[in-house]
């Protein structure tokens, strides 16, 4: 029925389930489309994720590195042995090793603030993993002013 009459024409009612059958295409294929982009964007999400969470986690193990447990105490000690000064004033009056040791240190802090910054790490992860260490030295060890 069309409009209210019967389709008597096998032509006219040829041409109707054909039209039909081109909208239910039209719409599964629709379906996949939009199925398909949301899987991409589902995809793209978990990938950032766990980007996310490998930097986080790769940033802890260089803050624990051999190498960089060296530079913090190096550090450490230069910025300790002279307290209330400025973090300037230190590296000023150090010689070139320490020195050495205060900018690697310096270089990491930066670059965990430039990858926060820009979102490539994992905040929450990253303030579990090395929150506690940073709290120690903001609080109780640098001066930047």
């Amino acid at each position: 029925m069309q409009n209210g009459k019967k389709m008597t024409d096998p032509v006219q009612a040829q041409a109707f389930f054909e039209t039909s059958d081109l909208v239910v295409a039209l719409i599964g294929i629709l379906g996949v489309v939009f199925g398909s982009f949301i899987s991409f964007l589902s995809t793209q999400r978990i990938e950032r994720q766990k980007s996310r969470r490998d930097m986080s986690i790769a940033l802890y193990n260089e803050f624990h590195s051999e190498r960089m447990n060296q530079v913090r105490g190096v550090a450490f000690d230069a910025i300790r042995s002279r307290p209330g000064q400025t973090f300037k004033f230190v590296y000023e009056a150090v010689n070139a090793e320490t020195k050495a040791s205060l900018s690697i240190f310096l270089h990491f802090l930066e670059k965990i603030a430039s990858l926060d910054e820009t979102d490539m790490v994992d905040k929450k992860l990253l303030k579990d993993l090395l929150g506690r260490y940073f709290a120690f030295w903001f609080q109780h060890v640098l001066i930047f002013t």
